[in-house]
C-alpha cells in the first residue's frame, strides 16, 4: 500500500465516516470499510487505514460537537456547574474516540478482507 494511498482511505473514509456520525454503531464501520476498501493490501493495511479514519473522523465530530456545545458551557462560565459539564464532556469524548476509532479499525479490517478477495 502507498503513503498516498493510505492517507486517500484514511481521508475518505473519515468524510464518510462523519456522514454517517447520525448512525451510532453503523457509521463509523462503514467509514471504516469503506477506508479499507481504497486501501486495499492485506487485513492489517486495512485495519490501520481503519483506524486513521476513526481517529480523523472522531476530530472532525468533536470539532462541530465543541462548537455547539461552547455556547451551553459557556452559560455556565463562572458556576461549578460548568466545571462539572466540562468534565463529564471530556470524558464522553475520550469514550467516544476509542469507540470511533475501535470500530473504524474493524470495519477496515472487513474492507480489506473483502477487497482481497
Amino acid at each position: 500500500m502507498g503513503r498516498q494511498n493510505f492517507w486517500l482511505a484514511a481521508i475518505v473514509g473519515a468524510i464518510v465516516m462523519f456522514l454517517l456520525t447520525i448512525l451510532p454503531v453503523i457509521g463509523p464501520l462503514i467509514g471504516g470499510f469503506v477506508a479499507g476498501l481504497i486501501a486495499r493490501g492485506n487485513l492489517k493495511n486495512g485495519a490501520k487505514a481503519g483506524l486513521a479514519a476513526g481517529i480523523i473522523g472522531f476530530a472532525l465530530t468533536a470539532l462541530v460537537f465543541f462548537l455547539g456545545a461552547s455556547l451551553f458551557i459557556g452559560i455556565f462560565q463562572y458556576a461549578r456547574a460548568g466545571f462539572l459539564a466540562t468534565v463529564a464532556m471530556e470524558v464522553l469524548l475520550l469514550i467516544a474516540a476509542i469507540y470511533h476509532a475501535l470500530l473504524g479499525l474493524v470495519g477496515g479490517a472487513v474492507g480489506a478482507a473483502i477487497a482481497k478477495d
